[in-house]
């Protein structure tokens, strides 16, 4: 079984992985205007945590996210630059509020799907969370960083 400790540090490994794998700014943004949305999954089968970074061209919901089996939680890059976005992920509030979604929730089989439902206060603990911590950071600009 999964538990608050182990979300925790699969929280402190995407933050550890940041730098080299997906600096969240410059993968948010192509320099053209188009932005990429930028998600933090969890996945209620086993509780596992990731990131998702999405091209603007790719419009569709992934099944298991559609049927609520993954949850996913919009993290705004213009507002998370890097050492936000790693500060959140560190954040033990974030574990915690993770952790709660996971255990309130139940996953069945609905007679055609799985399906996943969570408990609205846990859902949303985890976005106060995300809101606190892209409330306090200063504004990106997107323009500046793609050197225009």
């Amino acid at each position: 079984m999964v538990d608050q400790e182990r979300i925790a540090e699969r929280l402190n490994e995407l933050a550890d992985g940041l730098e080299a794998d997906c600096p969240l700014l410059e993968l948010a943004h192509d320099c053209r205007g188009r932005a990429h949305t930028v998600r933090l999954l969890l996945d209620l089968d086993g509780c596992e945590v990731a990131l998702s970074i999405r091209h603007p061209d790719d419009n569709g919901i992934p099944s298991r996210q559609w049927s609520g089996v993954v949850r996913a939680y919009l993290l705004n890059p213009l507002a998370l630059g890097l050492d936000e976005a790693e500060a959140l992920l560190r954040d033990p509030d974030l574990a915690a509020a993770l952790w709660r979604v996971c255990d309130e929730a139940e996953v069945f089989w609905d007679g055609n799907n799985r399906v996943g439902r969570a408990t609205l206060d846990a859902e949303e603990a985890v976005r106060a969370v995300i809101a606190r911590h892209e409330e306090a950071a200063e504004p990106c600009d997107v323009w500046e960083e793609c050197g225009e």
